[in-house]
């Protein structure tokens, strides 16, 4: 199990040990820690679990490495991404490639994006453990070679992040039987800026995509998504970000001993002098784009059914 901040959790019986936090005798675990209490534990923690990764090596040179990203409350009927693989099928059951394979590029690319979060929490890990290993002072920045592993991992969630709006945006601009030069979302707020395009803003979709992006609303989450992947991508990569090219340990009290974490400050919205968490940052923008591609699952002209067989006898 990922938790923000470098944490883990892994399966011990039936329940979670989850850690590292500091104790009188060292570094512990908290033990035994079911399901249905482990999103409270984390918020005593002040952390947040975010993805489960179960692997197998049934062939050990090839192990299978299966992400399932955790959405809180309320919870999906399905992964976004198996959702609209299953819509990819529908629609070509149903005699409709065009809309089959957009459907599948939404689906790989949130899938994508979600295994480069983990990636990102996997840097986290490596880097808290080197950190404690060594001794390093709570507080105090510091860096080091293996970073660059980390920026890139936020660089591709970035990227197949902005992906994923786009695919997203080209679903609504078909809705509404726009042009099919309308191929992201700034294509398609353009082509709604014309007077005769106006009405078409009223689609559900096309509404959930200009909430999201409206700055003059409480959370334009959306407009964040694409103001990160152009400042990272394009402009200041993470490695030459006057925060971000640092990490630091931080420690905060709980019930259970002193709960260390590891730090990569961003800016708390591009250009904004306040920060925050890059790694917690992401998994909230994440969430918010899965369950707007959930969202936009419902308004897909095939359903979202899984796949069934029937066997046929003599």
């Amino acid at each position: 199990m990922h938790l923000t901040g470098g944490l883990r959790g892994h399966r011990a019986g039936s329940g979670w040990m989850i850690g590292p936090f500091s104790a009188p005798q060292g570094l512990g675990e908290i033990g035994g820690v079911p399901d249905s209490r482990v999103a409270r534990i984390a918020a005593e923690l002040g952390v947040m679990a975010f993805g489960v990764e179960e692997i197998s090596e049934t062939d050990p040179n090839l192990p299978s490495r299966i992400w399932r990203p955790l959405f809180g409350l309320p919870q999906l009927k399905h992964q976004p991404a198996d959702t609209w693989g299953m819509i990819t099928s529908s629609a070509h059951r149903g005699g409709d490639p065009a809309f089959a394979m957009l459907a599948r590029y939404i689906s790989i690319s949130i899938r994508a994006a979600g295994l480069q979060l983990r990636n990102a929490s996997n840097e986290y890990h490596r880097q808290l453990f080197a950190a404690l290993s060594s001794g390093q002072s709570v507080g105090r920045r510091f860096s080091n070679v293996p970073l660059s592993d980390l920026h890139l991992s936020f660089h591709s969630l970035l990227s197949e992040m902005g992906s994923t709006r786009d695919y997203l945006a080209q679903m609504a601009a078909r809705r509404v039987n726009a042009p099919a030069k309308i191929d992201a979302l700034n294509r398609l707020t353009d082509w709604l800026g014309k007077r005769a395009n106006a009405s078409a803003a009223s689609d559900p979709l096309i509404a959930a995509l200009l909430q999201a992006i409206d700055t003059s609303g409480p959370d334009p989450w959306l407009h964040d998504v694409g103001e990160y992947r152009n400042l990272f991508l394009h402009r200041e990569p993470l490695g030459a970000n006057d925060h971000a090219r640092w990490l630091k340990l931080t420690e905060a009290s709980s019930r259970y001993g002193l709960v260390l974490q590891l730090t990569l400050e961003i800016g708390l919205r591009p250009g904004n002098p306040q920060t925050c968490d890059g790694l917690s940052r992401f998994v909230d923008l994440h969430n918010q784009l899965c369950r707007l591609a959930d969202f936009a699952a419902t308004l897909a002209p095939f359903p979202a059914e899984p796949p069934a067989f029937v066997a046929i006898g003599d």
